[in-house]
This record gives structure tokens, C-alpha cells and sequence, in this order.
């Protein structure tokens, strides 16, 4: 009897998927709510929620027409976790501590340097220059990919129902049409 207790109590605390541990990031992404955009996820604003789950409570629901860049400190599962956005009308970032559900949030694929195309030759299979890529050298790219997640400063991103790590030097988060992608908006 005791040790079906014992086998009990073992299975109560063991760690499940949902309580995996969250790995560290740091990039951007951002949120676009424009009717007329593609990228659009939520024309009612965006959920920040206190922990990676519909199960938490909303923290704050953030509301402009233009968007939201957030920067990401941690990813676990379907969410990551923020620390500051910026809206574009706002001057400067404003710090929030939640959680945003990853798919709804996007990177934009940078350009080649040489030829103006973008390129998805920097999605790879894992978070490694050495692993494999997942399409073709050379293979184009639209400008939006929706984020999966994070680790360090590799995207998690969804193209053409693959899910890879675009290399750090190949994504930003600038949603607005105002120059290049490397500039931050502040």
C-alpha cells in the first residue's frame, strides 16, 4: 500500500508538457491589426496574458490600429514572453510583463544584400548554421512569417506549413513601411 502511495505522489509532482520550462530569447516580433493587412491576427487588440495560456488571466488587452512591436524575453510552447511593446504613434517603448500567444505575432524575412529577394536559404531544421536547410538555396519568401517561438536570438517561424529557425541576421520585426528593417523605430 505504501508504495502505490509513493507511485501516486510521484505522479502528481512529475513535470508535464504543460508545466515545461520556458527558453530564454531575445528578439522582436510584432502584431499588425490593420483591416487592410495581411498580416493581420486580432482587429480587437492584442491579449497579454499573465502566463503562457488561455487558463491566465488577461493582464492587459493592447488596442491601435497600427500594431505592436514587442520584444520577447522567453518562449514555451505556442507562447512567448514579453517584456516592453511599441506602438507606432507612442514615443517611446512601454514596459509590460506577460505573455502573447506566438502565432499571432510576426517576423519579416530580411532582404539579400546584393539583390533586393528575400530568401528562405536561412531556415533551418533546428536552431545550428549546421543544420540542414529546409527548402532550396535561393528559394523566395513572402516578407511575413508567423512566429512559432524562440531560443536566444533564432525564430521559430511557419512557411509553407514547414516549421524552421531563421537564422538571427535574417529577421526583424518592423511592421511599418518607414524604412529599413534594421532600424528601430524608437
Amino acid at each position: 500500500m505504501k508504495i502505490a502511495g509513493f507511485c501516486i505522489l510521484i505522479l502528481i509532482f512529475s513535470p508535464t508538457a504543460a508545466a515545461q520550462k520556458a527558453a530564454p530569447c531575445d528578439i522582436e516580433a510584432s502584431i499588425n491589426n490593420q483591416a487592410s493587412s495581411m498580416l493581420t491576427t486580432d482587429r480587437n487588440g492584442t491579449n497579454v496574458r499573465s502566463g503562457p495560456g488561455t487558463n491566465f488571466p488577461v493582464r492587459k488587452t493592447l488596442r491601435d490600429p497600427t500594431g505592436f512591436l514587442f520584444h520577447i524575453t522567453a518562449s514555451q510552447g505556442n507562447w512567448v514572453r514579453i517584456d516592453e511593446y511599441f506602438a507606432y504613434r507612442e514615443t517611446e517603448r512601454q514596459r509590460l510583463d506577460g505573455w502573447v500567444y506566438a502565432p499571432s505575432l510576426f517576423l519579416i524575412v530580411q532582404e539579400n544584400n546584393l539583390s533586393n529577394e528575400k530568401f528562405v536559404d536561412n531556415l533551418y531544421a533546428a536552431p545550428d548554421l549546421n543544420s540542414p536547410l529546409l527548402f532550396p538555396k535561393n528559394s523566395t519568401v513572402a516578407d511575413g512569417v508567423p512566429l512559432q517561438g524562440c531560443r536566444g536570438k533564432w525564430a521559430k517561424v511557419k512557411y509553407k506549413e514547414k516549421i524552421g529557425w531563421l537564422n538571427p541576421a535574417s529577421h526583424c520585426a518592423l511592421i511599418w513601411d518607414d524604412g529599413d528593417c534594421r532600424t528601430d523605430p524608437e
